[in-house]
């Protein structure tokens, strides 16, 4: 499920314990901002298929963890 925010830009809900967005640019393209703990990916990728259906989902890869800012990522992409 997702919250329409303003135009072209989602509030996801499938995380938890953070916020994460999609945006879709004037081209088309999606990029998610702040997709918080690996272990929302796979309500991301859920609240995704939900929020642009048709579009295709790629399943995330390996959570990624940067100790410079002791944060886990996970990179998703969506064409």
């Amino acid at each position: 499920m997702a919250d329409l925010i303003a135009p072209g830009t989602w509030w996801l809900h499938g995380t938890w314990g953070s916020n994460a967005y999609l945006v879709e640019a004037a081209d088309g393209q999606l990029c998610i901002v702040d997709t918080g703990f690996a272990r929302s990916a796979r309500g991301i990728v859920k609240d995704l298929r939900a929020t642009v259906p048709g579009r295709t989902v790629v399943t995330p890869v390996t959570p990624t963890f940067d100790p410079t800012t002791s944060e886990i990522y996970v990179e998703v992409r969506v064409s």
